[in-house]
């Protein structure tokens, strides 16, 4: 038998579940950021690993499955009327670090 099976944890009834909506800007923000941070992880290694930076470059520039910074950049730097002038500041100076 399967051990989820005969053992099962105990649910607090009262436990608290907070949802949090984070804005669309924000996430690409934060997603914009993320992506600097380990471009910068990888570029300061000593040596560098040229794998993971190409791996890293690749995940920004040619992107699979999600969004990347040119769509982000055409969305939100494109209407910035539409969003808030001190997020459209934030992701600008960003892209900036990424480039």
């Amino acid at each position: 038998s399967f051990p989820c099976i005969t053992k099962r944890l105990m649910v607090d009834s009262e436990a608290v579940i907070e949802t949090v909506e984070v804005p669309p800007l924000e996430v690409a923000i934060e997603e914009m950021e993320r992506k600097v941070r380990d471009l910068r992880t990888v570029l300061i290694a000593d040596p560098p690993d040229l794998k993971l930076l190409q791996l890293q470059c690749q995940g920004i520039v040619s992107l699979q499955v999600n969004v990347g910074p040119l769509e982000y950049a055409s969305v939100f730097l494109g209407n910035r009327a539409q969003h808030d002038a001190s997020s459209i500041e934030r992701l600008r100076v960003v892209f900036n670090e990424l480039l």
